[in-house]
């Protein structure tokens, strides 16, 4: 009986890994100094906000800053962006997020995050979001 349960507990370490290969490592942003500034200091609030970013890592690519900081109204943000794989492995297929290109929108002030895609909600949840039509925003 002991040697049954032993031969559980270790095909079970191998079988789900002995690493968190969900670790997602922080982009080398680049742009303008007060864009990046932002994007540097929103980094781990997205990730807190976001905990389907870091899950899902293996499946999605940095793609730059965006600046809309010039926006002199509540849309004033600086958006992190990422593209999907085509052929995501860990992404549940159900939410058919292949191929497509994800903003995550952090206020200049750092206070808040935008999301506008609903899929991209969901990414960033790890679990599946309906939305109401309008933008998804959140305090960080």
């Amino acid at each position: 009986m002991k040697n049954r349960l032993y031969i559980t507990v270790i095909s079970s370490l191998i079988l789900s890994g002995c690493g968190d290969s969900s670790k997602l490592t922080k982009p080398e942003f680049s742009g303008k100094s007060d864009v990046v500034q932002i994007a540097e200091q929103g980094w781990d609030k997205l990730l807190t906000a976001c905990p389907g970013i870091a899950e899902y890592s293996s499946d999605l690519f940095y793609e730059g800053l965006s600046d809309w900081t010039y926006l002199d109204t509540p849309m004033s943000r600086v958006e992190v962006t990422f593209k999907v794989a085509d052929h995501p492995s860990k992404i549940p297929s159900a939410l058919r997020a292949w191929g497509h290109t994800c903003s995550y929108a952090i206020s200049t002030d750092g206070s808040s995050l935008r999301i506008q895609k609903d899929l991209c909600v969901s990414i960033c949840k790890g679990s599946n979001y309906s939305g109401n039509g309008s933008d998804y925003v959140i305090t960080l």
